[in-house]
């Protein structure tokens, strides 16, 4: 069972989760990045969010002030990575 206990202090505990997780707004999902990087830039647990989502590869929302486009970038590098170091 994974420990989840670090969301008790994430900045954004207390924030609509629409602006991390939005209802798509025509053909793509709105992002008020401002907003959301006011939560994350100063969040005691921001590195705690985004490994979590890479961890469980989750595809979508905004996690660690993170993007999936984002996400996606950071674990193809770590792959990448991987595969020169082996």
């Amino acid at each position: 069972m994974m420990n989840l206990s670090w969301q008790e202090r994430a900045a954004c505990k207390e924030a609509d989760t629409e602006l991390f997780f939005p209802s798509d707004r025509g053909s793509r999902s709105y992002y008020d990045y401002e907003q959301i990087n006011n939560y994350c830039n100063h969040c005691p647990v921001q590195q705690d969010c985004l490994e979590y989502a890479l961890k469980n590869n989750i595809m979508h929302g905004i996690w660690g002030g993170k993007s999936r486009k984002q996400r996606r970038a950071i674990t193809r590098e770590v792959r990448i990575n991987s595969l020169r170091s082996a």
